[in-house]
């Protein structure tokens, strides 16, 4: 089960980048502030921890999301489109396994009704 798990959790992570720059290039912020602010993204991922969401807090934080709307919005944006892509990213692993127990209780009462008395 780890091996289809890890697949589904690498490709689940490719989509997270691809919706996080996404969310970036088509927030309501200004050049000025989104170019820097993705260079700033793109070190943050590069030192995030295998397997763990990266915190961008201090990324935003240096573009002023402390005080403007407009980079919290997408400051929110972006950590939702990263959850919802590795939450996404579990669900083909999620329904394998469901299958699975599935037929194992199914077996088992096949199982159990042959051998009862």
């Amino acid at each position: 089960m780890a091996p289809v798990l890890a697949s589904d959790l690498t490709h689940a992570g490719d989509v997270a980048v691809l919706n996080a720059t996404a969310v970036v290039i088509d927030g309501r912020i200004p050049a000025t502030t989104k170019i820097p602010l993705a260079l700033d993204i793109r070190d943050v991922l590069d030192r995030a921890s295998e397997g763990k969401i990266p915190d961008f807090t201090a990324a935003f934080e240096e573009h002023g999301a402390q005080t403007d709307p407009t980079v919290r919005r997408v400051q929110e944006d972006l950590v939702a489109a990263i959850a919802e892509a590795i939450t996404r990213g579990f669900r083909a692993s999620f329904l394998f396994c469901a299958l699975l127990a599935a037929l194992a209780v199914g077996a088992a009462i096949v199982f159990r009704r042959r051998l009862a008395p």
